[in-house]
């Protein structure tokens, strides 16, 4: 990815930059995507009808998914950085810490979305590279929340505003789905996995992007100071 200054970082680029990192990691997104669906498709499906009769299986068999999928994430995001030549960290892979320090964000994010929003946006943006950080460059949880903290001053409103499109079109084309197909039919169940999949997807590549655009420009601003 070419280099830029922080101070010229702009939604476009973001979006651009998140594009591309999709782009270039075609296998890995694929069968994250692909394998998920599968799996959420059958479950919804199989709920809807009423196959399923007991609620602890169908509990169970959710939260085992969820799990599958953090793991699953932290491998895409692993990918991605890699490719990127962004995967610094050659030890051990940090996957508990990686799980517990997105149960600390979502806590954190929830509880600003339900003060007045706004809160729980920006803390979405300040702390979008904390994960990358964490599994690319070895930090600690909350070393990594605070280095994301540091490098994305003065850049809130651009990652929230490039968040809200990028996964807004996913959205729009959500609803478009169920009025054309109806929410219940395995065409619909289907194509809205596909969605949410994929909106996970691009959520790993958006904090990636962005990591090789802010470390870009702090490097360049440290050279420039030093």
């Amino acid at each position: 990815m070419a280099t830029i200054a922080a101070q010229d970082i702009s939604i476009g680029t973001i979006v651009s930059a998140t594009i591309d990192t999709v782009r270039a990691n075609p296998r890995p997104v694929l069968y994250y995507i692909a394998l998920f669906t599968v799996v959420g498709t059958i479950t919804d499906y199989a709920e809807l009808s009423g196959d399923v009769t007991s609620e602890a299986i169908v509990g169970l068999w959710q939260l085992s998914i969820a799990v599958a999928s953090v793991v699953a994430m932290y491998f895409l995001l692993e990918a991605m950085l890699r490719k990127a030549a962004l995967m610094d960290h050659f030890g051990p892979r940090r996957i508990l810490p990686y799980v517990g320090q997105a149960i600390v964000m979502t806590m954190g994010i929830v509880f600003g979305v339900l003060l007045l929003i706004i809160p729980g946006l920006i803390l979405a943006a300040r702390w979008v590279l904390a994960s990358p950080l964490l599994v690319g460059q070895g930090m600690g949880v909350f070393d990594a929340m605070r280095r994301s903290w540091e490098l994305t001053r003065g850049h809130t409103v651009a990652i929230i505003i490039s968040g809200i499109l990028l996964f807004a079109i996913a959205g729009i084309t959500s609803l478009a789905i169920y009025a054309f197909f109806g929410e219940e039919t395995p065409a619909a169940l289907f194509v809205a996995q596909v969605l949410a999949n994929g909106i996970s997807a691009v959520a790993v590549a958006f904090g990636v992007a962005l990591l090789d655009l802010l470390e870009d420009g702090a490097t360049q601003m440290e050279e420039v100071f030093a």
